[in-house]
């Protein structure tokens, strides 16, 4: 039984079609059913047909939307052919498009394809990657596929291939938000160029909404650059993002203080910092007596192949969510060697008297850190998101749907490192099992921290190793008119 509003909402609908078109006799109801089956080309057509099918495509897109689609043919026209059409097969207005693609496609040529299918009027970034994650346009299934240079194996619908060639492209229709991309180019000091980023972010922010601060971001980088001074002055305490971390490093051994730290710039290989260290009984460790330290804890139990020390900082942020005078956060950087006076780790931002510990990439630790965010996401799904905005009590709970996901998995993991294929996306859609879904395999994911950052200043966001990120995407949907 409808009420007097709907009622008279339907009968306006039907004068309007009326009025409009006289030779249409379809009532609106039946007419949405059709118009939303119709691909985003097609959509767009009708919405500018006549007022009122652009009021019932209004009402079809009147909710976020995000869709994507992978593609792993050789040929980069018919790659992005392949997933422009898959992306745009129903209606969607794309807001922002995210592609990622191998390093064989040319990265200009992929950016000129796409804004000829989407439009150059909406922000798309276009990054290369080491493998990506999505469902593919072709077989409709899920898809991982980790781009190597060794003979090609195939993992049920998990694949590592040679070639390097692909792409995973995401749209996104956000109404009530406004996205933008905005660029940082390697050129002179990177302190600086991050305190300038950041300020025309704040800047923007402020000029299209009048908040001091974004809604949420989404930082891509390529190998070269060093994000730890990105984080050092962000400070990035307070966004209310649904994002999840399932971490893969175990802690090993004692915590040790940096002691003399070194800093060591180089053009081809990036930065890299040489230290000693310290502990209680120990007054100054040199490299060499730190991996004796190491292997001593490790035993023979487990093989590594790779080693990191994680880094506890205490910093003041140039570009805060709260006003605090020191910020804490992780930061994780790999063991790349030794001697008998330095342990020799990748990237820089070190101090002497920084905190450390070692640890290692432990497929138990991921499976364990996999039910937490399972349970995570099953809390997300029954009880909402604790959202402040509005004045809400903090043990409020508004109501989310889920509209999309992203995943950042680090090219460490993957089906060597479960032994079992698309882990990380079973994850996700083993909660949203309908939910559209898209991500990259990457080498160093910014995500929440781990649970070893505590404290009251502690930052909501490090750079992590041999971990995934999911970001949820999810929306209140608004009651309905009375």
């Amino acid at each position: 039984m409808q009420s007097f509003g709907e009622e008279e909402k339907a009968k306006k609908m039907q004068r309007a079609t009326a009025e409009d078109d006289p030779n249409v006799i379809l009532p609106p109801d039946i007419m949405e059913k059709i118009l939303s089956r119709l691909p985003a080309r097609s959509f767009a057509a009708a919405a500018s047909t006549c007022r009122s099918w652009n009021c019932l495509c209004d009402r079809i897109l009147s909710q976020p939307k995000l869709l994507s689609a992978l593609s792993g043919d050789p040929r980069l026209p018919v790659a992005v052919e392949e997933a422009c059409e898959s992306v745009l097969s129903e209606p969607i207005r794309p807001h922002f498009a995210i592609s990622f693609i191998g390093s064989k496609f040319s990265l200009k040529e992929t950016l000129r394809l796409i804004k000829g299918k989407l439009g150059s009027s909406i922000p798309i970034i276009t990054c290369y990657s080491p493998g990506i994650i999505g469902k593919n346009a072709k077989t409709k299934e899920f898809d991982e596929v980790l781009w190597v240079h060794s003979d090609s194996e195939e993992y049920g619908h998990s694949t590592q291939v040679q070639g390097d060639h692909g792409i995973v492209l995401t749209v996104g229709f956000v109404p009530g938000l406004k996205v933008a991309a905005m660029p940082v180019r390697h050129e002179g000091d990177p302190l600086s160029l991050v305190d300038l980023y950041l300020t025309n972010v704040k800047h923007y922010v402020e000029s299209v909404s009048g908040s001091l601060y974004p809604t949420g971001m989404i930082i891509f980088a390529d190998a070269g650059s060093d994000m730890t001074y990105f984080l050092e002055k962000m400070g990035m305490g307070d966004i209310q993002f649904s994002v999840a971390l399932s971490d893969g490093l175990s802690s090993i051994g004692p915590i040790y203080k940096a002691a003399s730290v070194k800093c060591i710039e180089d053009k081809i290989s990036g930065c890299s910092t040489w230290m000693t260290a310290r502990r209680d009984g120990f007054p100054n460790l040199d490299g060499q007596a730190l991996l004796d330290d190491l292997e001593s804890q490790v035993g023979n139990e487990k093989a590594c192949n790779a080693f990191y020390i994680r880094v506890f900082k205490r910093r003041k942020p140039a570009f805060s969510f709260k006003k605090r005078k020191l910020l804490e956060f992780i930061s994780l950087h790999e063991v790349t060697g030794a001697d008998d006076e330095y342990l020799f780790v990748d990237g820089g931002g070190i101090r002497t008297g920084d905190l450390f510990q070692f640890c290692a990439p432990d497929v138990d630790s991921a499976w364990a850190s996999r039910e937490t965010v399972l349970e995570k996401f099953r809390c997300f799904k029954e009880g909402g998101l604790k959202d402040h905005s509005d004045g809400q009590d903090e043990h409020e709970c508004k109501r989310m749907e889920v509209f999309g996901g992203l995943i950042f998995a680090c090219m460490g993991r993957g089906v060597l490192f479960f032994g079992r294929p698309c882990i990380d996306i079973s994850t996700f859609l083993e909660v949203f099992p309908h939910t559209p879904l898209s991500g990259v395999f990457c080498g160093g994911e910014i995500g929440p921290c781990t649970e070893e950052c505590g404290g009251e200043n502690r930052s909501s966001y490090c750079l992590n190793r041999y971990s995934t990120v999911f970001l949820v995407m999810a929306y209140s949907p608004k009651l309905p008119a009375l």
